[in-house]
Protein backbone atom coordinates (compact mmCIF):
# COMPACT_ATOMS: atom_id res chain seq x y z
CA UNK A 1 0.00 0.00 0.00
CA UNK A 2 1.71 3.18 -0.91
CA UNK A 3 1.24 7.13 -0.66
CA UNK A 4 -0.52 5.77 2.59
CA UNK A 5 -1.40 9.29 4.42
CA UNK A 6 -2.53 11.57 1.41
CA UNK A 7 -5.80 8.65 -0.07
CA UNK A 8 -9.22 8.26 1.58
CA UNK A 9 -9.38 4.72 2.15
CA UNK A 10 -12.49 2.59 3.06
CA UNK A 11 -12.27 -0.52 4.96
CA UNK A 12 -14.54 -3.50 3.94
CA UNK A 13 -14.78 -6.39 6.59
CA UNK A 14 -16.24 -9.42 5.09
CA UNK A 15 -18.08 -12.12 7.09
CA UNK A 16 -16.88 -15.40 8.28
CA UNK A 17 -18.17 -15.88 11.69
CA UNK A 18 -15.08 -17.47 14.36
CA UNK A 19 -12.26 -16.53 11.60
CA UNK A 20 -13.71 -12.92 12.19
CA UNK A 21 -10.32 -13.43 14.33
CA UNK A 22 -8.42 -12.54 11.03
CA UNK A 23 -10.28 -9.83 10.22
CA UNK A 24 -9.05 -8.13 13.94
CA UNK A 25 -5.20 -9.51 13.02
CA UNK A 26 -5.34 -7.46 10.31
CA UNK A 27 -6.90 -4.27 12.03
CA UNK A 28 -3.96 -4.39 14.66
CA UNK A 29 -1.22 -3.61 11.80
CA UNK A 30 -3.92 -1.62 9.67
CA UNK A 31 -4.09 0.46 13.39
CA UNK A 32 -0.34 1.08 13.53
CA UNK A 33 0.09 2.64 9.79
CA UNK A 34 -0.82 6.22 8.38
CA UNK A 35 -4.15 5.03 6.79
CA UNK A 36 -6.95 7.93 6.39
CA UNK A 37 -9.74 5.72 7.01
CA UNK A 38 -12.92 7.42 6.13
CA UNK A 39 -15.36 4.62 5.67
CA UNK A 40 -15.77 1.52 7.63
CA UNK A 41 -18.19 -0.89 6.07
CA UNK A 42 -18.76 -5.07 7.58
CA UNK A 43 -21.00 -7.43 7.14
CA UNK A 44 -21.77 -10.86 9.65
CA UNK A 45 -18.93 -11.31 11.86
CA UNK A 46 -17.14 -8.33 9.70
CA UNK A 47 -19.83 -6.12 11.39
CA UNK A 48 -18.57 -6.76 14.70
CA UNK A 49 -15.28 -5.55 14.16
CA UNK A 50 -16.52 -2.80 12.04
CA UNK A 51 -18.57 -1.21 14.47
CA UNK A 52 -15.57 -1.12 17.00
CA UNK A 53 -12.71 -0.10 14.60
CA UNK A 54 -15.11 2.69 13.30
CA UNK A 55 -15.45 3.92 16.95
CA UNK A 56 -11.63 3.86 17.39
CA UNK A 57 -10.84 5.92 13.65
CA UNK A 58 -13.73 8.45 15.71
CA UNK A 59 -11.95 8.75 18.42
CA UNK A 60 -8.36 9.19 17.03
CA UNK A 61 -6.97 5.52 18.67
CA UNK A 62 -7.23 3.12 16.21
CA UNK A 63 -4.93 0.87 18.17
CA UNK A 64 -7.51 0.84 21.11
CA UNK A 65 -10.00 -0.15 19.07
CA UNK A 66 -7.91 -3.11 17.26
CA UNK A 67 -6.35 -4.03 20.94
CA UNK A 68 -10.14 -4.85 22.20
CA UNK A 69 -10.53 -6.87 19.34
CA UNK A 70 -7.78 -8.81 19.74
CA UNK A 71 -8.68 -9.27 23.44
CA UNK A 72 -12.13 -9.83 22.53
CA UNK A 73 -11.86 -12.72 19.80
CA UNK A 74 -8.97 -14.20 21.90
CA UNK A 75 -11.01 -14.54 25.51
CA UNK A 76 -14.80 -14.13 24.65
CA UNK A 77 -15.53 -15.04 21.12
CA UNK A 78 -16.49 -18.59 21.85
CA UNK A 79 -20.06 -19.91 21.76
CA UNK A 80 -20.60 -20.69 25.49
CA UNK A 81 -19.43 -16.62 26.00
CA UNK A 82 -22.02 -15.47 23.48
CA UNK A 83 -24.76 -18.11 24.56
CA UNK A 84 -28.35 -16.82 25.37
CA UNK A 85 -30.88 -19.50 25.12
CA UNK A 86 -33.78 -18.47 23.09
CA UNK A 87 -37.43 -19.95 24.04
CA UNK A 88 -38.02 -22.95 22.49
CA UNK A 89 -34.61 -22.57 20.54
CA UNK A 90 -34.72 -23.47 16.85
CA UNK A 91 -38.68 -24.53 16.73
CA UNK A 92 -39.81 -21.47 18.89
CA UNK A 93 -37.63 -17.95 17.54
CA UNK A 94 -36.01 -19.74 14.89
CA UNK A 95 -32.69 -19.85 16.38
CA UNK A 96 -30.53 -21.81 19.27
CA UNK A 97 -29.67 -18.24 20.66
CA UNK A 98 -30.53 -14.91 21.17
CA UNK A 99 -27.83 -11.88 20.49
CA UNK A 100 -28.36 -10.61 23.78
CA UNK A 101 -25.13 -11.13 25.17
CA UNK A 102 -23.44 -9.99 21.97
CA UNK A 103 -25.37 -6.54 21.94
CA UNK A 104 -24.60 -5.90 25.26
CA UNK A 105 -21.21 -6.32 25.06
CA UNK A 106 -20.75 -4.16 21.91
CA UNK A 107 -22.84 -1.54 24.06
CA UNK A 108 -20.66 -1.67 26.39
CA UNK A 109 -17.21 -1.48 24.74
CA UNK A 110 -18.51 1.60 22.76
CA UNK A 111 -18.91 3.30 26.40
CA UNK A 112 -16.04 2.30 27.52
CA UNK A 113 -14.16 3.72 24.18
CA UNK A 114 -15.89 6.74 24.20
CA UNK A 115 -15.85 7.62 28.33
CA UNK A 116 -13.86 10.72 29.26
CA UNK A 117 -13.68 11.75 25.54
CA UNK A 118 -15.25 15.00 24.27
CA UNK A 119 -16.75 13.57 21.85
CA UNK A 120 -15.64 12.54 18.07
CA UNK A 121 -12.10 13.95 16.95
CA UNK A 122 -12.28 12.59 13.39
CA UNK A 123 -15.12 11.81 10.52
CA UNK A 124 -15.97 8.04 9.96
CA UNK A 125 -18.85 6.62 8.06
CA UNK A 126 -20.39 3.31 9.03
CA UNK A 127 -21.96 0.98 7.38
CA UNK A 128 -23.67 -2.45 8.19
CA UNK A 129 -24.88 -5.06 6.01
CA UNK A 130 -28.12 -6.64 7.29
CA UNK A 131 -30.60 -9.22 5.85
CA UNK A 132 -34.44 -7.78 6.14
CA UNK A 133 -36.47 -10.40 6.21
CA UNK A 134 -39.77 -9.00 4.82
CA UNK A 135 -37.56 -7.23 1.69
CA UNK A 136 -38.83 -4.00 0.29
CA UNK A 137 -39.73 -2.74 -3.04
CA UNK A 138 -37.17 -0.86 -4.76
CA UNK A 139 -36.94 0.41 -8.68
CA UNK A 140 -34.36 -0.64 -10.79
CA UNK A 141 -32.87 2.23 -13.17
CA UNK A 142 -35.33 1.66 -15.60
CA UNK A 143 -38.12 2.43 -12.99
CA UNK A 144 -38.68 -1.90 -12.91
CA UNK A 145 -40.02 -2.51 -9.43
CA UNK A 146 -38.32 -5.65 -7.77
CA UNK A 147 -37.77 -7.05 -3.90
CA UNK A 148 -34.75 -6.71 -2.34
CA UNK A 149 -33.62 -8.50 1.00
CA UNK A 150 -30.47 -6.25 1.33
CA UNK A 151 -30.16 -3.34 3.69
CA UNK A 152 -27.33 -1.05 4.72
CA UNK A 153 -27.76 0.78 8.20
CA UNK A 154 -25.78 3.88 8.14
CA UNK A 155 -23.77 5.78 10.60
CA UNK A 156 -21.39 8.20 10.99
CA UNK A 157 -19.07 9.86 14.34
CA UNK A 158 -21.81 11.97 15.64
CA UNK A 159 -24.10 8.60 16.06
CA UNK A 160 -20.76 6.85 18.14
CA UNK A 161 -20.15 9.60 19.97
CA UNK A 162 -24.15 9.84 21.16
CA UNK A 163 -24.57 7.50 24.12
CA UNK A 164 -27.79 7.49 22.98
CA UNK A 165 -27.30 6.12 19.44
CA UNK A 166 -25.23 3.08 20.92
CA UNK A 167 -27.94 0.64 21.61
CA UNK A 168 -29.32 0.96 17.79
CA UNK A 169 -25.69 0.18 16.66
CA UNK A 170 -24.93 -2.42 19.06
CA UNK A 171 -28.48 -3.92 17.65
CA UNK A 172 -27.87 -3.11 14.29
CA UNK A 173 -24.25 -4.89 14.27
CA UNK A 174 -25.61 -7.80 15.89
CA UNK A 175 -28.52 -8.43 13.45
CA UNK A 176 -25.77 -8.90 10.58
CA UNK A 177 -23.67 -11.02 12.95
CA UNK A 178 -26.87 -13.51 13.44
CA UNK A 179 -25.69 -16.38 11.65
CA UNK A 180 -29.37 -18.06 10.65
CA UNK A 181 -30.44 -21.27 12.91
CA UNK A 182 -27.43 -20.57 15.22
CA UNK A 183 -28.83 -17.34 16.33
CA UNK A 184 -32.76 -15.71 16.34
CA UNK A 185 -33.34 -12.18 13.71
CA UNK A 186 -32.96 -9.33 15.66
CA UNK A 187 -35.67 -6.77 15.12
CA UNK A 188 -34.56 -3.63 14.26
CA UNK A 189 -36.63 0.06 14.10
CA UNK A 190 -38.17 0.50 10.89
CA UNK A 191 -36.75 -2.68 9.49
CA UNK A 192 -38.40 -5.53 11.34
CA UNK A 193 -36.66 -8.77 12.16
CA UNK A 194 -33.21 -8.49 10.49
CA UNK A 195 -30.74 -11.63 9.95
CA UNK A 196 -26.80 -12.19 8.89
CA UNK A 197 -25.98 -9.49 6.44
CA UNK A 198 -23.50 -12.09 4.71
CA UNK A 199 -26.84 -13.84 3.53
CA UNK A 200 -27.25 -10.84 0.98
CA UNK A 201 -23.51 -9.64 0.63
CA UNK A 202 -20.89 -10.95 2.50
CA UNK A 203 -18.58 -8.42 0.79
CA UNK A 204 -19.97 -5.30 0.44
CA UNK A 205 -17.28 -3.70 -1.65
CA UNK A 206 -19.82 -1.45 -3.89
CA UNK A 207 -20.69 0.42 -0.91
CA UNK A 208 -17.06 1.91 -0.88
CA UNK A 209 -17.25 2.22 -4.62
CA UNK A 210 -20.23 4.15 -4.31
CA UNK A 211 -18.58 7.00 -2.21
CA UNK A 212 -17.15 9.95 -4.58
CA UNK A 213 -14.60 10.34 -2.13
CA UNK A 214 -13.05 7.46 -1.16
CA UNK A 215 -9.57 6.79 -3.23
CA UNK A 216 -8.53 3.10 -1.97
CA UNK A 217 -10.28 0.64 -0.67
CA UNK A 218 -8.83 -2.12 1.67
CA UNK A 219 -10.88 -5.52 1.63
CA UNK A 220 -10.70 -8.13 4.36
CA UNK A 221 -11.68 -11.38 3.58
CA UNK A 222 -10.76 -14.67 5.97
CA UNK A 223 -10.79 -16.69 2.95
CA UNK A 224 -7.68 -16.94 0.34
CA UNK A 225 -8.28 -16.00 -3.29
CA UNK A 226 -8.08 -19.39 -4.81
CA UNK A 227 -10.38 -21.56 -2.83
CA UNK A 228 -9.82 -25.36 -2.30
CA UNK A 229 -11.01 -27.18 -4.76
CA UNK A 230 -12.67 -30.27 -2.55
CA UNK A 231 -15.59 -32.42 -3.05
CA UNK A 232 -17.84 -32.44 -0.33
CA UNK A 233 -19.82 -35.96 0.42
CA UNK A 234 -21.55 -35.04 3.45
CA UNK A 235 -24.99 -32.80 3.67
CA UNK A 236 -23.41 -30.05 6.13
CA UNK A 237 -19.74 -30.25 4.29
CA UNK A 238 -22.28 -29.43 1.06
CA UNK A 239 -24.03 -26.75 2.66
CA UNK A 240 -20.56 -25.27 4.00
CA UNK A 241 -19.02 -25.28 0.78
CA UNK A 242 -22.29 -23.95 -0.85
CA UNK A 243 -21.97 -21.11 1.44
CA UNK A 244 -18.10 -20.60 0.70
CA UNK A 245 -19.54 -20.20 -2.80
CA UNK A 246 -21.97 -17.44 -3.05
CA UNK A 247 -19.38 -15.59 -0.75
CA UNK A 248 -16.50 -16.43 -3.33
CA UNK A 249 -18.61 -15.57 -6.53
CA UNK A 250 -20.24 -12.41 -5.10
CA UNK A 251 -16.68 -11.01 -3.80
CA UNK A 252 -15.29 -12.28 -7.41
CA UNK A 253 -17.66 -10.36 -9.53
CA UNK A 254 -17.48 -7.21 -7.67
CA UNK A 255 -13.67 -6.88 -7.47
CA UNK A 256 -13.84 -8.18 -11.51
CA UNK A 257 -15.95 -4.65 -12.07
CA UNK A 258 -13.96 -2.44 -9.97
CA UNK A 259 -10.42 -3.99 -11.85
CA UNK A 260 -12.39 -3.62 -15.33
CA UNK A 261 -13.42 -0.45 -14.40
CA UNK A 262 -10.01 0.94 -13.59
CA UNK A 263 -8.65 -0.84 -16.90
CA UNK A 264 -10.86 1.08 -18.89
CA UNK A 265 -10.15 4.25 -17.60
CA UNK A 266 -6.00 3.60 -18.59
CA UNK A 267 -6.78 2.74 -22.03
CA UNK A 268 -9.45 6.05 -22.48
CA UNK A 269 -6.51 8.06 -20.66
CA UNK A 270 -3.25 6.73 -23.04
CA UNK A 271 -5.51 7.28 -25.94
CA UNK A 272 -4.17 11.31 -25.62
CA UNK A 273 -8.07 12.72 -26.06
CA UNK A 274 -8.76 16.41 -25.45
CA UNK A 275 -10.72 17.01 -22.34
CA UNK A 276 -13.96 17.24 -24.36
CA UNK A 277 -13.50 14.47 -26.12
CA UNK A 278 -12.96 12.26 -22.95
CA UNK A 279 -15.84 13.71 -21.31
CA UNK A 280 -17.97 12.78 -24.16
CA UNK A 281 -16.62 9.24 -24.49
CA UNK A 282 -17.37 9.23 -19.95
CA UNK A 283 -20.93 10.32 -20.69
CA UNK A 284 -21.66 7.73 -23.51
CA UNK A 285 -20.21 4.70 -21.65
CA UNK A 286 -21.15 5.50 -17.88
CA UNK A 287 -24.09 7.68 -15.69
CA UNK A 288 -21.91 9.02 -13.90
CA UNK A 289 -18.03 9.54 -14.75
CA UNK A 290 -15.74 6.75 -12.72
CA UNK A 291 -12.79 7.25 -11.04
CA UNK A 292 -9.82 4.91 -10.68
CA UNK A 293 -9.37 3.46 -7.34
CA UNK A 294 -6.99 1.66 -5.49
CA UNK A 295 -7.69 -1.92 -4.45
CA UNK A 296 -6.19 -3.79 -1.86
CA UNK A 297 -6.93 -7.27 -0.55
CA UNK A 298 -5.80 -8.69 2.50
CA UNK A 299 -6.47 -12.74 2.69
CA UNK A 300 -4.75 -15.65 4.33
CA UNK A 301 -2.22 -16.90 1.58
CA UNK A 302 -3.89 -21.08 2.51
CA UNK A 303 -7.56 -21.95 3.59
CA UNK A 304 -7.25 -21.09 7.42
CA UNK A 305 -7.81 -24.35 9.67
CA UNK A 306 -10.93 -25.34 10.24
CA UNK A 307 -14.68 -24.54 9.21
CA UNK A 308 -15.60 -20.88 10.28
CA UNK A 309 -17.30 -22.52 13.31
CA UNK A 310 -14.55 -24.42 14.54
CA UNK A 311 -13.28 -21.15 16.12
CA UNK A 312 -16.08 -20.60 18.62
CA UNK A 313 -14.99 -23.83 20.90
CA UNK A 314 -11.28 -23.41 20.00
CA UNK A 315 -9.40 -20.55 21.79
CA UNK A 316 -6.06 -21.22 20.19
CA UNK A 317 -7.91 -21.43 17.03
CA UNK A 318 -8.58 -18.15 17.32
CA UNK A 319 -5.47 -16.83 18.14
CA UNK A 320 -3.95 -18.42 15.27
CA UNK A 321 -6.71 -16.50 13.16
CA UNK A 322 -5.19 -13.23 14.91
CA UNK A 323 -1.77 -14.23 13.88
CA UNK A 324 -2.66 -15.09 10.26
CA UNK A 325 -3.97 -11.55 9.99
CA UNK A 326 -0.90 -9.65 11.57
CA UNK A 327 1.53 -11.66 9.09
CA UNK A 328 -0.59 -11.41 6.13
CA UNK A 329 -1.14 -7.81 7.10
CA UNK A 330 2.06 -7.36 7.17
CA UNK A 331 3.33 -8.45 3.94
CA UNK A 332 0.65 -6.84 2.21
CA UNK A 333 0.17 -3.53 3.86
Amino acid sequence: MTDRSDKTTAVILAGAVAKGAFEAGVLDVLASRDAKVTTVVGTSAGALNATLYAAGVALGREDDAARRLVELWGRRASFAGFYSPAPLGLLGQGGLSTMKRVRALLRRQLDEMFEGSVGAQAPVELRLVVTRLEGRVSLMADGTEGTTYEEVVGFDQSDLADPSRRDEIAAAAAASASFPGLFTPLALSGLGRCLDGGIVNNTPIKEALSDPEVERVVVVVPHPARAPGKDHHTLLGLLLHLGDIVAHERLFRDLKVARDVNAALERLEALGLKPKQLDAVYNALYTKRPRPIEIVEVRPSEHLEGTVFCGFFCPKLRKDYVTAGREQAERVL
